[in-house]
Formats: structure tokens, sequence, C-alpha cells
């Protein structure tokens, strides 16, 4: 949860009420999501570091998530040498914050250099691998269940990287036990407890693309300077969005800085499938997390 608004919410009301209100924003509020409530919050930022927050900021949100008495969890984008300097001062108050508490802290990474310095410095937190390092394809041009194309081919693309025996082995060497990933229209085909693995699924929106071009970062910018990874940054994309529809994507596209999000397509059986999975937490974005 990034939104200030949400946040200044957060403090006058209570969980139950805020996440009823997002179901509602999404038109979900008629959904099984409905039948569930809020047992962990996540702030912090996946997909660009120049959003990464002050310790100031991390130790508000942080004190406002323990007044309401659930666990808390730091996302982190994919960054540069830069950028991971201040991924270390962000885990520095993390850890200040958490010292000597019972449970440790989440932290999302998406980033293998993030996860190598939390393995490495940080060992009072516990890192989950985050959406971005669970590779699999998305495309919301593509109808993948009817596609002639596709659909002999369909469970090459229900299968992501943490299905590779390999990678698993990467993963517990560093001490991650929890994996998220996105829910693609096509589905999974994987069982997380037959892989030894927690798994978290994003319902309601998946990003579909991100990287260091940020579009709305350029809406002011002469056609020199456009689209330039190294442009000053005045954080456009928290004040303008961009969505598009068209006949050929199978629902609304949204572009938000330099992240491209599509909303999933509903099913009623939906939730049903997921846990069907072997899913031990849902993650729902009560509104577009950049």
């Amino acid at each position: 949860m990034s939104n200030n608004r949400l946040w200044h919410r957060l403090k006058n009301t209570t969980l139950d009420t805020l996440y009823k209100e997002s179901l509602r924003h999404w038109e979900l509020d008629a959904c099984p999501l409905e039948n569930y409530s809020v047992s962990r919050i996540y702030f912090g930022t996946e997909f660009c570091q120049r959003l990464l927050p002050s310790p100031e900021v991390i130790r508000n949100r942080y004190e406002i998530v323990k007044q309401h008495r659930v666990p808390f969890t730091f996302l982190t984008p994919y960054v540069t040498d830069d950028g991971i300097s201040r991924v270390r001062k962000s885990l520095d108050s993390l850890s200040m914050l958490t010292d000597g508490e019972e449970n440790g802290v989440e932290v999302v990474v998406n980033d293998w250099g993030v996860l190598s310095l939390i393995r490495r410095d940080y060992s009072g937190l516990t890192p989950v691998l985050g959406r971005i390092l669970s590779k699999i394809t998305k495309d919301p041009r593509i109808d993948f269940q009817n596609h002639e194309q596709f659909r002999h081919s369909l469970n090459v693309y229900q299968k992501t990287n943490i299905t590779i025996a390999a990678v698993r082995h990467l993963l517990r060497r560093f001490g991650v036990e929890r994996v998220e990933i996105d829910m693609p229209d096509q589905r999974l085909q994987m069982d997380a407890d037959g892989l030894g693995i927690e798994l978290s699924i994003h319902l309601g929106l998946n990003y579909v693309m991100t990287g260091r071009i940020c579009m709305l970062g350029s809406l002011n910018a002469s056609a020199g300077e456009k689209f330039k990874p190294a442009r000053e940054c005045q954080k456009e994309c928290q004040k303008y969005r961009a969505f598009a529809e068209n006949p050929l994507l199978r629902g609304r596209v949204y572009h938000q800085g330099n992240t491209v999000f599509f909303a999933t397509p509903w099913h009623s059986d939906l939730v049903e499938y997921v846990q069907s999975l072997g899913v031990s937490r849902i993650i729902f974005a009560p509104d577009i997390p950049v």
C-alpha cells in the first residue's frame, strides 16, 4: 500500500472498513474476496528505486501498522548501484525498528543484489522473492485459453521459473521460503505444497512490463530529453496515470510511471482455483501499486 491518502485513512478507520472500500473501488465487492479479512500490510515500492521511502516515512508507516496489530511487509524494487545504497538505508531503519521483536519484518526483493545483501547483513529480516523475479509470460492481448496457437502448448505458459528445481535450490541457499507471483490470465500449473514453498498470489492487478524509462516522467520534457533513464524525477507518477482500452485487449491496461498493469479478469471460481494451488496468501492492492 503506497498511496498517501490510504495511509491517512488507515490512521482514522479500521482495516476492515478500508478493505471493503477498496473492493468497492475496483467493483469487486460481490466477489469471494469479500469474505476475507486483512492479515498483513505491505508498504514500499516494487518498481522504482526513486520511490523508496525515507527512514522517517518507514518509521511512521510501521507504527501505524503496529497499531492495527498485523505484520508488516516492506517492498523493494530492482535497483542500480545508487539504488542499492538507498535500499540499505531502508533496511537499516527496519532493523532498528524490529530489533528484539519476536517476528521479523518480511522484505520482498525484486533484485538479486538486494537478496544477497539481506542474506549477508540483515539476518533479522525475512526475505521473500518478489513477483518481478518470479518469471511467467503475461500478455493482455492474448486469449491463451482459446487461441489456437497457444491452446496446444498452454502448459508451457502456465509454468514459472519456480517450478525449476535449480531455482528452488538457489532460493533455499538464500533463505527464501516464500515466493510471490501474479495470477496470469492463462492461470498456473503448479503445486506449492509439492514444490516445498510458501506461495503468495497477487489478485486484481498484474504487472505486464516495467523498466527504467518512465513515460509519465517525460510529459514536460523537451523532445531531446524524453525517455531518458537518468532524468531528474519529479514523481509525476504520483499525480498522473494513463489507461488504455482496445478491442485487442481483454480488459483495461493502466500505465503508471515506469510500469504497465493489467486488471485480471475475474471468474466465479478464481479464488477457489487459487486455493487449489496450495496458495497460503492472497495479496490485494487497494490502488495501483506505484
